[in-house]
């Protein structure tokens, strides 16, 4: 499976197939992946306690409560929506997180491990390199914008 993420702003795109209609089928399927996930106000209050899960060593228990389900019935039902289980779900927004903090921030790699939840810098490390194929340390290299150099 591949997996391409790109981010445009949705005028570009549009100017794009406008001047190219050839480039039509590129803005529908655009406009429908722009949209993602989307949750009215009463499910995005739901889905938020996912997004605070980040420390949370049992985060289906809680929001299983949250749902008025048990344990089991929610991960039958998350699966079947998101095709994944909450579990790696927490992971991928772990690691997210913390790609976009090595990124944008000068913090420690322990320390956005920590905000990320992971209890050990070994741990992080391990479940980083098999989510990117890369150290943290490499991966934060190779994306940030070089410094300008002090001459």
């Amino acid at each position: 499976m591949l997996a391409v993420v790109v981010w445009f702003r949705s005028d570009w795109i549009t100017a794009l197939a406008q001047t190219f209609p050839e480039c039509a089928p590129i803005a529908r399927l655009a406009d429908a992946a722009g949209r993602g996930l989307a949750f009215s106000r009463e499910a995005a209050a739901q889905v938020r306690p996912l997004l605070a899960s980040l420390h949370d060593k049992t985060p289906a228990l809680r929001l299983a409560a949250l749902a008025a389900m048990s344990v089991g019935a929610f991960h039958r039902f998350f699966r079947r929506h998101t095709e994944t289980t909450v579990t790696a779900y927490l992971a991928r927004l772990r690691i997210g997180y913390a790609c976009q903090q090595l990124i944008q921030t000068d913090r420690a790699i322990g320390v956005i491990a920590e905000a990320a939840g992971y209890a050990t810098l070994a741990h992080f490390n391990r479940q980083f390199r098999a989510a990117k194929g890369e150290t943290p340390r490499a991966f934060r290299q190779r994306y940030r914008e070089p410094r300008a150099s002090s001459s």
